[in-house]
């Protein structure tokens, strides 16, 4: 990643410390790191590194859950890596790309909401299945029936939806996680579709952002999330996956260190 793409997650970063979109990182990072350590079993990890850590905060609870001795977080963005350290003192936080991983080894390495950030991300598992005992990976599965139509009709690219605001290089799903993962020697043993709790996917920043949206696009959008707001959490949860797709938890064997 060059400076243009470090430049991009520093405002990413100040924009998840501003309104109510800290709280909600807060709540799904949580989600990720309950989900991921529920996969994991064997022996406790004593170092685990968390590939684009963000705040810290999944790095944080999965190293407490699993008894770590050592907590290493790396991410590209400089402003979120000073707050990390100053939320996560019992971490290290290291600003850097993937040339941070070329030297370090762990016993878990964590790969959260990753892989779809990055241009190549064979080169990236492959650096990981090297360097790592284990390699977790939490991919969003954005590719959706809805999606397919959407590209179909010519209303979006044959890219993620989510280039301009999230910074998502790839759109996914579940066979393209997988290929990518097979393609870069590492060999699955446990895996888990599932999708984000209700407190996530409907948080009050959420809908300010949908009232943002301007435009019919912008005005339906709105609607839908209010009437689905209203449903049973699971019938909204399906109709979600619909949409906006799953999330796809993977945990890996590496090399052995």
């Amino acid at each position: 990643m060059g400076s243009t793409r470090s430049e991009f997650y520093d405002r990413y970063g100040d924009k998840w410390l501003s309104s109510g979109r800290d709280e909600l990182e807060e709540l799904a990072a949580e989600y990720k790191a309950s989900t991921l350590c529920a996969l994991i079993d064997g022996p406790a990890p004593k170092r685990v590194i968390d590939f684009g850590c963000g705040l810290g905060s999944a790095l944080h609870l999965v190293a407490s859950a699993l008894g770590a001795t050592e907590a290493i977080g790396i991410d590209i963005s400089r402003s979120m890596v000073e707050e990390a350290g100053r939320r996560h003192p019992e971490c290290t936080f290291i600003c850097g790309g993937i040339e941070e991983l070329e030297s370090r080894r762990a016993d878990l390495l964590v790969l959260l909401d990753v892989i779809e950030h990055v241009d190549d991300v064979v080169s990236l598992l492959r650096l990981a299945r090297s360097g790592a005992v284990r390699v977790a990976i939490k991919a969003p599965l954005e590719k959706t029936a809805y999606t397919r139509l959407l590209t179909a009709l010519r209303l979006k690219g044959a890219g993620s939806r989510h280039l301009a605001t999230e910074g998502h290089l790839h759109e996914f799903a579940e066979r393209d996680v997988e290929r990518l993962v097979a393609e870069s020697g590492l060999r699955v043993v446990r895996s888990l579709v599932t999708a984000p709790p209700r407190p996530v996917w409907f948080h009050p920043y959420v809908r300010e952002e949908l009232g943002a949206a301007g435009g019919i696009k912008g005005r339906a959008r709105r609607i839908g999330h209010a009437l689905l707001e209203r449903l049973p959490f699971g019938l909204a949860q399906r109709a979600l996956t619909l949409i906006n797709g799953s999330d796809l938890f993977l945990v890996c064997e590496g090399g052995e260190l």
